[in-house]
């Protein structure tokens, strides 16, 4: 089994022995006050634009990662990304360009919940819009 699953799996074993599901409990109210958050942006927006990730992409390693070094990418690349997952809100990242160095950079497109038709209509549009020619 990968460390970071282990690693998961202990620590979500150590919080229920300890914590007795409240982490849990809380973590599923923060769920719905985001998802409700999200609902209330979607009453007055059709999509929202945001960073796919809070920085341009990494470099890719030039040995292996160690455990710690492979959690802490795992949770800085998906902090703008994963909170969809938990709110069932539809995102999508298109590309956007590269940076100063030739790294790719990419936006996030998320809409309302049962939303993905707007979402990949404007990620087309947007994909076209910005006539990157990444297929080359």
């Amino acid at each position: 089994m990968p460390p970071t699953i282990r690693l998961a799996l202990l620590v979500n074993s150590y919080l229920d022995e300890r914590y007795h599901g409240v982490p849990l409990a809380r973590a599923q109210n923060q769920r719905i006050v985001l998802r409700r958050a999200l609902d209330a942006a979607f009453e007055r927006f059709d999509v929202l634009l945001t960073p796919t990730t809070p920085r341009v992409a990494a470099r890719l390693p030039e040995g292996r990662l160690t455990e710690v070094e492979a959690m802490a990418r795992i949770v800085s690349e998906t902090v703008l990304a994963a909170p969809l997952n938990a709110t069932g809100h539809p995102a999508l990242a298109v590309p956007s360009g590269v940076d100063a160095e030739g790294l790719p950079t990419s936006v996030q497109l998320i809409g309302p919940r049962w939303g993905d038709r707007a979402v990949l209509t404007a990620g087309a549009a947007l994909e076209a819009s910005l006539d990157l020619n990444l297929h080359s």
